[in-house]
Formats: C-alpha cells, structure tokens, sequence
C-alpha cells in the first residue's frame, strides 16, 4: 500500500486536480510506517520496507524526480528511529506525522528559495502590497509581509495535517487489530481482464503545465511591467525581478537536463542492484496491484453504513485488512 500510494496516487490527485498532494502522500505514508511499526517487531523492518517502495517506485513512476526518493527515504529513516526507540506507538506515530509534513512542506520553501532566491518573496511583498492598496487605500502604506503570511498557512496547514494524521494512524492499527484478531476474511472480487492492465509510468509533466512555476512567473513578471508604469515600484525592483526570472530559468534548465538526470540515473542503478535481492517480495506486489481496485470497491461498499467521517476510517480499515489476508503465493 506503501509502494502504491508513492506511485500512483500522486498521479489519480493531480488528475482530480486536488491541491497539496504532498499532504495526502505523506499523510499515507505516516499510516503506512504506524502499521509496519505495529505488526512487525523485526529489526530493519521499516528501512526494508522503504527500499522496496523505491524500487517499485522506480519501476512504475520511472520519471519521479530525485525530491520524492527524498521524502520516502527521509519518512523510513526516521520511522525506524522513532518505531525501535519509542515504545509508545502513539508517540512515535505522532513525532513521525510531524516530522514528516514538516520534512514536506520545508523541502518545497528551500527548492523555491534556492532556485528564485530571496527576491521571489520580496517581489511577493511587493505585488501584494500594490493589490491591497488599490482596494484599502489607508492599508497601503503598511508595508505587510505577504510572503510570510502565506508561509506560515503553508507550514501550518502541514502541521496540521500531521497531528491529525499522527493521531488517527494507531486507531487505524488497532482497528485492523481488532480485524484480524476475529478472522474476519474479505476475499476481493474475481479479476478481471480489464482491471489486469500493465501499470506504466506517468510522463513527466511539462515545465510550462507547473501551475506554481506558472504563478511565480506571472507574479515576477508583473512587478517588472508595474515597475516601468507606476511610480510606486522601484525601477530597481522591477531589475531585480528580472534578474530572478533569468536566474530562475538557468537553474531550472541545469536541474532538468542536467543534474537531475544523473541524480535518477544514479538512484536507478542503485535500486537495480537491491532489486534482485528482492525480486519476490516485489513480484507479489506487483501482481497484487491490478486487485486493488476490486479490494476498494469491496471496502466502499462495506464502509456504507458509517458517517462520512467514520465511513472514510473504516473504508482504509476494511482495504488494508482485505489486503493484510491476501494469499500471496497466488493473489
């Protein structure tokens, strides 16, 4: 479950056009990393696990960029830590929810602060201060901090995420308990020749389609225009958002064509040696993939007699234990 969420989740909420996938990945994962601590006492469990999602990753999501091997490696690492030290599993799931979303939400401020420099968010100040003095004229003399106020609900939406998150993943565990400890067998519908597809990789998406590079621009570009037509912005200003476009576009192209593709090389020739290590483990997972569409429509309908709110635990109850009593030797 670990290995589909990094693969193809990301793919089915960009489809839906639902904003802050980072959350809903990580989220998962944190669940994922509670039930792995939980059911297995084995030493190493956690980081053999993280491995075999990297590698399905690769072979599914081939065009993933180095950041996501990133966070799976950072979220195991530090899962293994907390699950072997901590015996408390509420704790531990707590510190790794929000350790995690953390990890999350200030890997993507450093990306863009790095690649736009500090003027990204000095032109954000500058262009949001000219919007709330066309509206509140006495408010425009202020000189408000847009740039951070959009960063602290950025980071706080994440940690938010992460106490909820840290907080539901063992009442998750212990339902699944609770599933199993009552035998409580729920065989998936028969499979189907269309649910037996070949899982491809998603093509990377194109620069221009990158609807925070899309809004970065239209920001910078505009404080350069407005520099030129209204008096209140510095021509300098405007230069220095010049600058940043040109910086931005030199370090993006180095990282696309040329850093990141020797970075995923790298990684894919390190995975391809684990990879025959564990060639089983990773053929079972693969071949359990195409029923889980019947797995989650099995949940769903045995989910429908709770609340909404209830109805959406026990439906992730229901798949995982559908899923946990699987015969793996022929799923």
């Amino acid at each position: 479950m670990w290995a589909l969420s990094e693969a193809a989740l990301g793919g089915v909420l960009h489809a839906l056009r639902i904003p802050f996938t980072g959350m809903f990945i990580g989220g998962s994962a944190v669940i994922f990393i509670t039930l792995l601590g939980v059911f297995s006492a084995q030493k190493g469990a956690i980081l053999r696990a993280m491995l075999l999602v990297m590698i399905v990753k690769a072979l599914v999501s081939p065009h993933s960029p180095p950041p996501a091997y990133i966070a799976i490696a950072f979220q195991g690492v530090i899962g293994e830590f907390l699950f072997r030290w901590i015996r408390v599993t509420r704790l531990a799931a707590l510190l790794l929810a929000l350790l995690a979303m953390a990890q999350s939400a200030l890997q993507k401020l450093i990306v863009l602060t790095l690649v736009f420099g500090r003027n990204l968010w000095e032109s954000i100040d500058l262009f949001g201060n000219y919007i709330i003095g066309q509206f509140l004229p006495e408010a425009g003399t202020l000189d408000w901090s847009i740039s951070l106020f959009l960063i602290t609900v950025y980071c706080g939406l994440h940690i938010l995420t992460g106490l909820i998150t840290g907080l539901w993943a063992p009442s998750i565990a212990a339902a699944v308990q609770n599933e199993l400890s009552q035998n409580r067998l729920f065989p998936p519908a028969p499979q189907t020749d269309a649910d037996n597809h070949q899982l491809s990789g998603r093509k990377p998406r194109p620069l221009l389609k990158r609807k925070g590079l899309i809004l970065l621009g239209v920001v910078a570009v505009s404080v350069v225009v407005l520099s030129y037509v209204f008096p209140v912005f510095e021509k300098s200003k405007g230069m220095a958002a010049l600058i940043m476009i040109i910086r931005s576009v030199v370090l993006l192209s180095l990282w696309f064509f040329l850093l990141a593709p020797y970075l995923t090389g790298k990684l894919r020739t390190f995975l391809s040696r684990k990879q025959s290590l564990y060639a089983g483990e990773i053929d079972q997972i693969l071949k359990i993939f195409p029923l889980l569409k019947a797995i989650v429509k099995k949940s769903w309908q045995l989910s429908g007699t709770y609340k909404p709110l209830k109805r959406i635990h026990w439906f992730i109850v229901f798949s995982l234990t559908q899923l946990m009593t699987i015969n793996n030797s022929n799923p």
